[in-house]
């Protein structure tokens, strides 16, 4: 590997190094290269697609065209994490975000309930299926929105989300319907970390529902013309096979083979395993975190089917949003999970 060191400096015009290698263009690896190079460093982002974005991708079929995974987009409040993100980068020059309400609705036999822009409509939602847990309900939602995170995390970070959604609610059908986002992240109340569940709930569906004109790839590449803008650099089917570390510390990367990348930082927006395991490479970390890393579970995966329709269904539709639905009157999100579970083996 140190005979690759010398191998090659950089891939930007003029040679030498670059302070910030980013692997990966998903959004996190956009906005970390974007503040990077808002401050003056030379930054490359390197992306195996051909496309910025992870799952804020699109693609065109036959004249229709279709967002890969994301469906919305999350903690757009006043001072909620991406509005502040947007702002300080000053996208608005790039893409526009509407709102729709509601963001989502559940609908089973017996239940339709919405979940709206305002946080005491949501509640009111809930209670008017629920009335017995009506004082519960508040209470649980107004813990969510107004906890700090400090406190959530010494509070949930050793519990799952069934064990918060037992210290506030006795009905099971209530619960199993609290639980039905958390499809987003494909793992049951029973297994959730619930501290990750309850963030879910504040930045993405609590606050959700916000849609950038032209679909996710606008939104996407717009982070990639203000990374621009700030002198970065980005270059797309690159696929990153190694993170060179040599005596302890970073040196840069290898594409393309044998091509070496030299950086001092190497920041990955990928997932963990791929990243310690396959990219940095055990011999390089402590044993016990490579244990922990071993350990991962990987969690299902959502299966997808895009429609492309012939007809203007909008003025049909009474909430064009993201639909949650059950033929069953006794909805059960674990067994949901469980049966996906048992077909998957």
């Amino acid at each position: 590997m140190n005979d690759k060191l010398n191998e090659g400096t950089s891939l930007k015009s003029g040679g030498g190094a670059y302070d910030v290698v980013v692997v990966g263009a998903g959004i996190g690896g956009l906005v970390c290269a974007c503040y990077l190079a808002k401050k003056g460093m030379k930054v490359l982002i390197l992306e195996q697609h051909h496309a910025a974005g992870g799952y804020c991708t699109s693609f065109k079929r036959r004249g229709y065209t279709f967002d890969a995974t994301t469906h919305y987009l999350g903690s757009f409040r006043e001072n909620g994490p991406l509005n502040i993100v947007y702002n300080e980068l000053n996208l608005a020059t790039n893409v526009r975000i509407n709102k729709f309400d509601p963001s989502n609705v559940i609908i089973l036999p017996e239940y339709r309930i919405c979940i709206r822009d305002r946080l005491e409509d949501t509640i009111a939602e809930f209670q008017r299926c629920f009335r017995e847990e009506s004082e519960h309900i508040e209470e649980f939602f107004n813990y969510i929105c107004d906890t700090p995170f400090p406190l959530l995390f010494y509070k949930l970070k050793d519990k799952v989300f069934s064990d918060l959604l037992d210290e506030y609610f006795r009905d099971r059908q209530l619960k199993s319907l609290l639980g039905i986002f958390l499809g987003n992240i494909g793992v049951p109340p029973s297994t959730a970390s619930a501290l990750a569940s309850v963030v879910l709930y504040k930045e993405f569906v609590l606050d959700g529902g916000y849609y950038p004109e032209g679909g996710m790839q606008v939104f996407a590449d717009a982070f990639v013309d203000k990374f621009r803008e700030y002198g970065g650099e980005i270059l797309f089917r690159k696929n990153v096979e190694k993170i060179v570390v040599d005596n302890g510390k970073v040196k840069g990367v290898i594409i393309d083979k044998d091509h070496f990348i030299s950086s001092g930082r190497v920041v990955s927006n990928c997932d963990a395993t791929n990243t310690f395991i396959q990219l940095v490479g055990m011999e390089h970390l402590p044993q016990a975190f490579v244990g922990k890393i071993n350990k991962l579970d990987t969690s299902p995966s959502a299966f997808m089917v895009y429609l492309g329709l012939d007809m203007n269904y909008s003025a049909i539709l009474e909430n064009r949003c993201s639909w949650w639905c059950s033929l069953n009157s006794t909805f059960n999100v674990e067994k949901v999970f469980s049966d996906l579970d048992r077909k998957e083996r």
